[in-house]
């Protein structure tokens, strides 16, 4: 060969690994994590020369220590075990790699899409006539005063007796009682009381049992109280709601110097509730 032709052999093949090195880079920085030690990572870095493979393992210890992912003390076995498997079949491990890339490619496009749509569906504010609104009949817990999947707010003056009101429709929901002569009884049901300023043991289970509630039906906060602005709250409604599927959480009290906190609140409970 001369000295042309290994020129261009050799400007060729530094094209081809500048070329595997951006693609490897690029697959680094934006792949799933799933993806990091995947057939089609291997395929890149065994396609680099033996003096930038280290290198690039490098690179890919330091994107999975990057992601906090506890993978980094793998990557020796994987890039043995891809070695080997590459050694059996070449053509078919690096055709197979391709196409589990282009699969997880296409399913994470998916997911970004479905995610894209469902957090514009949320944010999307839309005006129609009222004509095209279909009219609902409303069901109620408590009729006509405690709506399903709605959100109810009791409200008066210090001593008032709104904790004992509320603790009465909970013991009566737990029990399955009627709320009034002119009203049937119902099946017995589960209910959350969160509360901010009653001691459980002291208050809020000696009236609750006063008052005939179903204590395995009834269930209070075990721990630290809540602050209507904590964004832990709505959370922790939302994963109470889906464990215990209750026909009504309580909220006591929800204070009226904090009415945003309290209007967000609520219509995370709002949402919460429809599914109960």
């Amino acid at each position: 060969m001369d000295a042309n032709k290994y020129r261009t052999a050799y400007d060729q093949a530094q094209a081809v690994q500048h070329e595997v090195w951006t693609e490897l880079c690029q697959h680094l920085e934006h792949a799933p994590d799933a993806q990091l030690l995947s057939d089609y990572t291997a395929t890149l870095v065994y396609t680099l020369d033996k003096d930038r493979r280290e290198e690039a393992l490098r690179l890919l210890r330091g994107q999975l220590y990057s992601r906090q992912l506890r993978d980094t003390g793998r990557v020796e076995s994987w890039f043995t075990d891809c070695g080997a498997r590459m050694g059996q079949d070449i053509e078919g491990f690096v055709a197979n790699a391709r196409q589990q890339y282009v699969q997880a490619g296409l399913a994470e496009e998916q997911r970004a899409e479905a995610e894209a749509k469902q957090k514009a569906g949320r944010g999307r504010f839309r005006i129609r006539p009222a004509s095209a609104f279909a009219p609902e009949r409303a069901a109620y817990l408590v009729q006509p005063y405690l709506p399903r999947g709605m959100v109810s707010i009791l409200g008066g003056v210090s001593a008032a007796g709104k904790t004992s009101l509320a603790l009465d429709v909970c013991a009566r929901l737990t029990r399955g009682a009627a709320f009034a002569p002119d009203t049937p009884p119902q099946p017995p049901a589960t209910v959350l009381y969160l509360t901010a300023e009653n001691d459980p043991n002291k208050v809020l289970r000696p009236r609750a049992e006063a008052m005939g509630a179903d204590l395995d039906r009834l269930y209070f906060q075990d721990g630290a109280s809540y602050s209507m602005g904590d964004e832990e709250l709505a959370a922790l409604c939302e994963k109470l709601g889906a464990f215990y599927k209750p026909e009504q959480i309580g909220i006591d009290p929800a204070l009226s110097e904090d009415m945003l906190s309290v209007s967000g609140l609520c219509m995370w409970i709002s949402e919460i509730s429809r599914g109960f």
